[in-house]
């Protein structure tokens, strides 16, 4: 997996070299809201449990080098910091218990981001599919449990820019992203942490809306924007 990761990497870095002085780049700025997402959980020891991601708010950045005019490569990071509840039972009268866990999600992602700009208007849509890295952070690792763990990630996203300039604009999106069969790895639930602690792993998949910032850097000639 890193050593695919890093060969598309190169692979995008030599065609950056070798391509035109008058290419665009791009950089995007990222803030919203994630909302809530129910995981069902299956532990080392075949127990099923229940759990939330609460909504989180997000932020992160990127840059991303315009290949043609309709198509762009974005290096992005995206921050998510919420708690994750765990519901299960324990003990001979199968006691409900909920225990929740300071959480902070990190994805590294690459994105292809496809455009397409409305005629006469400062609208331009767009779509994207991104693969990368989550890290997942575990603020109140118990005993035993690791503080992070680390698993691959992808998404899709889709929205709108709305171009002010011809070098600034706003970003309007609604994504969803998820951090394949690894999430929940590092955080063990139990009756006390050091006894029969076991570590639930399971996919995530998280619906947000947002929007932020985007500013345009080199390109070729500069067209006129029409009036709104």
């Amino acid at each position: 997996m890193k050593r695919t990761f890093t060969l598309f990497l190169l692979l995008i870095g030599l065609s950056i070299a070798g391509s035109s002085a008058q290419a665009q780049w791009r950089v995007n700025t990222y803030f919203g809201y994630g909302f809530d997402d129910d995981i069902e959980l299956t532990t080392s020891n075949g127990t099923f449990y229940s759990g939330t991601l609460k909504g989180p708010f997000i932020w992160g950045g990127g840059v991303e080098y315009v290949l043609q005019r309709n198509y762009g490569i974005e290096v992005l990071y995206m921050r998510e910091d919420t708690d994750f509840e765990i519901n299960y039972k324990y003990g001979v009268n199968n006691r409900d218990t909920t225990e929740s866990y300071g959480t902070g999600l990190n994805f590294i992602m690459l994105s292809g981001n496809g455009y397409t700009p409305i005629p006469n208007s400062p609208l331009e849509l767009f779509g994207s599919v991104m693969l990368g890295l989550g890290i997942f952070e575990n603020k109140d690792a118990k005993p035993g449990a690791s503080s992070s763990e680390t698993a691959f990630s992808y998404g899709f996203r889709a929205g709108t820019n709305i171009w002010f300039s011809n070098s600034v604009g706003l970003k309007l999106m609604g994504q969803l992203v998820s951090g394949a069969q690894d999430f929940g790895g590092g955080f063990y639930v139990g009756t006390g942490g050091v006894s029969a602690g076991v570590a639930p792993e399971s996919s995530m998949f998280q619906f947000g809306v947002g929007g932020g910032l985007t500013f345009k850097f080199g390109g070729t000639k500069k067209t006129k924007l029409p009036r709104m």
